[in-house]
C-alpha cells in the first residue's frame, strides 16, 4: 500500500496492496473537489467563496446540494430528487427548527443557559428536559405519554441512579479505590431484580461478569488481545490471531471439552476474508476492486452471487443450487409508514394488514414493539435493552452484556441461555446453564437465515442485531436494515466520507462487503475481525459523546451515543458493557450551527486510531514554530526558544527547549488540519477546545485544534502500523510545557499522560513529568472529563493539590465565576473570601 501527497500536504494518490489506485484532486485553497477510483468510484465536490460545500457528486453521478445563512450555518439540503430540507437558528446560533420534504416540523427550545428545554413535533410538544447546576440532565419526560425518567448523579457527575416511576430503578456503582471506576448496577424492574458486577486485572482489563446468576470470565495473551471466553455453564472459547492482528481462528467448546463449534480465517492482501472452514463446511468469497461482495461459495453447493452499479446500488442477486441459477426478487412486499422524524413507526404487508408498530422514547432508543396483538416494552441501560416487560410491566426477558457490549446471557421464562459467536459477532449458537445445546443458526453473508434449530424465543441473531420476527428487518438503533435487499429502508443521516465514493451511498449497507463489516449504530460500518483493545474498549472507557460528524442527525435514533435527540446535544457518557450511560445532557452551544467547511462528517481516511505504543513524538519532518522561523523537530536543540502558550492564561510566548527525546515507535497517528498533515504517536496530547489535551489517537474529525491564532477542525485521522520501527522525537519546554507544530502552528503538550491515566490515579507529576507518589491515605479523584484532578486525605477532604489532565500541578482560578456570582474551584469546592468564608451557595462551574 502506497500514499502520495501533493507540495501543500494533501493526499493525492492510495495504492492498495493490489496494486488498485485512487487519485484525489483538490482546488487552489487545498479544498478536495474529485476522486477518482476504480470501477467508476468517482465523486466530485464544489464549495462557495466561504469555503462552504455546496455540492456533492456521487459515482452515480446523484448530487446533494448545501445552502448556508449569512454565518455560514447550513439552511438547507436537497437530495439528488429534489427534496429539501430547511433549518433555522435563534439568534445566538442554535438551531431552532427543521422542516422536511414531508412538510413535518420539529422545534427546539432552550433555556436562559442555552440547553435544549422542549421539542415539538408539528407545533406539539413533545419531549422537554431538565437540568441541575451543573448542566446533568435530571429529568426527561415524554409529553405524549406523560411518562418522565429521572436522573441522580454522584459528587463527580457521574450518573448513580435512574428512575421510571413504576417501571424501573437502576443503580450505578464505582470502585473509589480505582479512581471510580464502574463496577456495577443493580435495581429493579419491575418485580425482577437485576444485577451485573465487574471486576478487573491489574491492567485494567474486564477479568470477570457476573450477576443474575451468570458469570463470564475473560484472559488476554501477551498482545492484550481476549484470548479466552469462560461462561458459567462450562463452556469456552479461544480466540488466536494472525501476525498482523487478525482472528485467524475461533473455537467454541462445550463444558465437557468437545468442540461446539470452530472458524478459521484467510485473508487477501486487502483484509478481505476470502476464507471461512466453518461447523458446516467451507466457505468462500470473492469481490470487485473495491472490495464489495461479488460471490459467496456456501456449502451443499450453493452459491450468490451480486452486481452493483457505480454507486454501490444492488442490481442483481443470483442463487446457483444443484447447478441450477435463479435471480432472487426480494418477496417480502411491505409498506412502511414514519413518524415525524422519519422514525419507522408501522410495517404493513401487501393486503394492508399491520404486521408491526413501534414507539420510541425522548433519546431516540426503540421503547416498543406491538405486532399480533402483543406487546414489548424495552427498559435499557444506556443503548442497551437490558429487560423486555409487557403492558403490564411484567419481565418477559432479561440480558446480561460483556465489555464489548456483546450478549452473555438472556433469561426469559426462569432460564438462562448463553450466546455463542463466530468471529462475524454472530449468534450461532446458545446453550442452557448444563451446556446443552438448545439453539443453532446459520446466515448468509447479508444476515439472511438459512438454517436453524431450536425453539427458544431469541431475538438476537446476526452480527448480534436485533431481528424482528414480524417484519423480517434488523434494528440497527438508527435505523433498519432488511438483509433480504441487503439495503437499509432509509436513508443514512450520516453523510459519508468525502474520500471513500461508496459512502455517498445512504442506503448500502456496510459498503457492500458485510463479510468484513458491520454496523451496529446503522450509522458507521466497522471492521469486525480486528482485534479490540479491551483496555480502551471495555466498561471502563470513559469519553464525551459530541456531536456526530454527520449534518442532519438530529433526531435520527442512535442509541449507542443517546446523543441523537438532537446534534445541538453534547453527552458525557460513561461507556459500559460497550454501551453508553448518560453523565449529562448540555447543549453544545453556538458550536452546533451544522457549518460544512469541507464537508464536516467527511473524511480523507477512515478508521479514526487507537492509543498505542512509541511515547509521545512527532516524526522529523515535523515542523516546529520557532524564534528562527519553523524547523524540523529533529534539528531542535536545547536552548532553541519556541512558541509557547500557558494554558491556564492563553498568553504566547517564547519559551526554552531544555531536554530532547528520541524515541522509536512502529504506530503513527496521521492527522490532517487544513489540508497539512501531522504525523504523531497515538499517545501525544493535542488541545482540543470542549475536550482538553487529547491523544492523538482519540482525536475524531470534526474535533477543533488550538491554534497559534484561533481555532480550527481535524479532517482526517489514520492510523498506520509500520513493518519497521522509525525514529520519533520530542523536547520539553520550560515553564508552560506547550508549543505550535506544522505551517498551521497546532498547540501541542510536550508531556504525556503519565501519573493519572497510566496508574488509574495513584500518582500525579511535577512539572518536569516526573512521578510523584501520594502520601499514605491519600486519594486522587478526578472530573469526569478528565481535565481536572484533586488530592484528598484519608477521610475525604481536599488537600488544595489540583493537576490537570496530564497531572501537572494547578492552581484554582480565584476569578471563577458560576451563576450568582458564586465563586468555586473546578471541582466545586467554594473559594474563600478576604474574611476567609466561602461564596455560598457554591455550584460547580458551566
Amino acid at each position: 500500500m502506497g500514499m502520495q501527497y501533493d507540495n501543500d500536504g494533501n493526499l493525492t494518490h492510495v495504492t492498495d496492496p493490489a496494486e488498485k489506485t485512487t487519485t484525489f484532486a483538490y482546488d487552489n485553497l487545498g479544498r478536495m473537489k474529485n476522486v477518482n477510483g476504480v470501477l467508476g468510484n468517482n465523486a466530485q465536490y464544489t464549495y462557495d467563496g466561504n469555503g462552504n460545500l455546496t455540492t456533492a457528486t456521487d459515482p452515480g453521478n446523484q448530487t446533494f446540494t448545501y445552502g448556508y445563512n449569512e454565518i455560514d450555518a447550513v439552511a438547507s439540503i436537497t437530495d439528488p430528487l429534489n427534496h429539501t430540507t430547511n433549518f433555522s437558528y435563534d439568534k445566538t446560533g442554535n438551531l431552532q427548527g427543521m422542516s422536511y420534504p414531508s412538510g413535518n416540523t420539529i422545534n427546539f427550545a432552550y433555556n436562559t443557559a442555552d440547553r435544549l428545554e422542549e421539542v415539538k413535533y408539528n407545533g406539539n410538544p413533545r419531549y422537554s428536559y431538565e437540568y441541575d447546576p451543573n448542566g446533568n440532565c435530571t429529568k426527561m419526560t415524554d409529553k405524549e405519554t406523560s411518562q418522565s425518567t429521572t436522573y441522580e448523579y454522584n459528587e463527580l457527575d457521574a450518573l448513580k441512579k435512574v428512575i421510571k416511576p413504576g417501571i424501573q430503578q437502576i443503580d450505578y456503582a464505582y470502585d473509589n479505590e480505582t479512581g471510580g471506576r464502574f463496577s456495577g448496577l443493580s435495581g429493579q424492574i419491575g418485580s425482577v431484580n437485576y444485577n451485573a458486577n465487574y471486576s478487573y486485572d491489574e491492567l485494567g482489563r474486564v477479568r470477570k461478569v457476573t450477576g443474575n446468576g451468570i458469570s463470564a470470565e475473560y484472559l488476554y495473551d501477551e498482545n492484550n488481545k481476549v484470548a479466552s471466553i469462560k461462561l458459567g455453564d462450562g463452556s469456552n472459547s479461544l480466540y488466536s490471531y494472525n501476525d498482523v492482528g487478525l482472528l485467524k481462528e475461533l473455537v467454541n467448546y462445550r463444558p465437557d471439552g468437545t468442540i461446539l463449534s470452530k472458524y478459521s480465517y484467510i485473508y487477501d492482501s486487502r483484509g478481505n476474508i476470502t476464507d471461512i472452514t466453518s461447523p458446516e463446511g467451507s466457505i468462500n468469497y470473492q469481490y470487485d476492486d473495491l472490495s464489495r461482495l461479488t460471490k459467496e461459495t456456501l456449502p451443499n453447493s450453493i452459491s450468490i452471487e451480486y452486481s452493483y452499479d457505480a454507486a454501490g446500488n444492488r442490481l442483481a442477486k443470483t442463487l446457483t443450487e444443484g447447478g441450477t441459477s435463479q435471480i432472487v426478487i426480494a418477496d417480502n412486499e411491505q409498506s412502511y409508514a414514519y413518524d415525524a422524524v422519519n422514525r419507522l413507526q408501522e410495517v404493513k404487508n401487501s393486503d394492508g394488514t399491520t404486521q408491526a408498530t413501534f414507539t420510541y422514547d425522548a433519546l431516540g432508543r426503540r421503547s416498543s414493539l406491538t405486532s399480533g396483538g402483543n406487546t414489548v416494552n424495552y427498559q435499557y441501560s444506556g443503548n442497551k435493552v437490558i429487560c423486555e416487560t409487557d403492558v403490564n410491566n411484567n419481565v418477559l426477558a432479561c440480558y446480561n452484556y460483556d465489555g464489548y457490549g456483546n450478549l452473555i446471557s438472556m433469561t426469559r421464562n426462569g432460564s438462562t441461555y448463553y450466546y455463542h459467536y463466530n468471529g462475524h459477532g454472530d449468534v450461532i449458537a446458545l446453550t442452557d446453564t448444563n451446556g446443552n445445546t438448545v439453539a443453532t443458526y446459520q446466515y448468509d453473508a447479508f444476515g439472511n437465515l438459512l438454517n436453524s434449530t431450536g425453539t427458544v424465543n431469541n431475538p438476537y441473531r446476526y452480527a448480534g442485531y436485533r431481528y424482528d420476527e414480524a417484519t423480517g428487518l434488523y434494528y440497527l438503533n438508527a435505523r433498519y436494515y432488511d438483509p433480504a435487499t441487503g439495503r437499509f429502508t432509509t436513508a443514512d443521516t450520516f453523510q459519508g466520507f468525502a474520500g471513500n465514493p461508496q459512502s455517498l451511498n445512504l442506503y448500502a449497507y456496510c459498503y457492500n462487503n458485510p463479510v468484513v463489516y458491520v454496523d451496529p449504530n446503522g450509522h458507521s460500518p466497522s471492521p469486525c475481525y480486528c482485534p479490540r483493545d479491551p483496555v480502551q474498549d471495555c466498561l471502563i472507557a470513559v469519553y464525551n459523546a459530541l456531536i456526530g460528524d454527520d449534518i442532519n442527525t438530529l433526531l435520527s435514533p442512535d442509541a449507542s451515543t443517546g446523543a441523537k435527540i438532537i446534534a445541538t446535544l453534547s453527552i458525557g457518557s460513561y461507556v459500559v458493557g460497550g454501551e453508553v450511560i448518560i453523565k449529562g445532557l448540555m447543549l453544545a452551544g453556538k458550536g452546533v450551527k451544522l457549518a460544512l467547511k469541507s464537508k464536516k462528517g467527511m473524511k480523507l481516511l477512515e478508521g479514526a486510531a487507537k492509543i498505542g505504543e512509541g511515547g509521545i513524538c512527532f516524526t522529523d519532518e515535523t515542523l516546529v514554530k520557532t524564534e528562527d522561523g519553523y524547523k524540523q523537530i529533529q534539528d531542535i536543540k536545547v536552548g532553541d526558544k519556541v512558541y509557547s502558550e500557558n494554558a491556564e492564561t492563553g498568553e504566547i510566548g517564547l519559551k526554552k527547549v531544555k531536554n530532547i527525546f528520541v524515541n522509536e515507535t512502529d504506530r503513527l497517528i496521521h492527522v490532517t488540519i487544513k489540508g497539512a498533515e501531522i504525523r504523531a504517536t497515538p499517545t501525544h496530547p493535542f488541545w482540543v477546545e470542549g475536550k482538553g489535551w487529547t491523544p492523538a489517537g482519540e482525536l475524531k474529525v470534526g474535533d477543533k485544534v488550538q491554534l497559534y491564532s484561533g481555532v480550527t477542525e481535524v479532517t482526517a485521522v489514520e492510523l498506520e502500523s509500520l513493518k519497521e520501527r522509525i525514529k520519533v522525537y520530542n523536547f520539553e519546554v520550560e515553564d508552560w510545557h506547550t508549543y505550535f507544530v506544522s505551517k498551521n502552528d497546532v498547540l501541542v503538550h510536550n508531556t504525556c499522560f503519565q501519573g493519572v491515566s497510566k496508574a488509574e490515579g495513584k500518582i500525579v507529576v511535577d512539572p518536569a513529568g516526573n512521578a510523584m507518589p501520594l502520601k499514605p491515605g491519600q486519594k486522587i479523584e478526578g472530573r469526569p472529563d478528565g481535565k481536572m484532578w484533586q488530592v484528598k486525605d484519608e477521610n475525604g477532604i481536599p488537600t488544595g493539590d489540583r493537576y490537570d489532565g496530564l497531572g501537572h500541578p494547578k492552581q484554582a482560578d480565584p476569578k471563577a465565576q458560576v451563576p450568582h456570582g458564586h465563586r468555586v474551584d473546578e471541582f466545586g469546592n467554594p473559594l474563600l473570601d478576604e474574611t476567609g468564608n466561602p461564596h455560598l451557595p457554591a455550584y460547580p462551574p458551566k
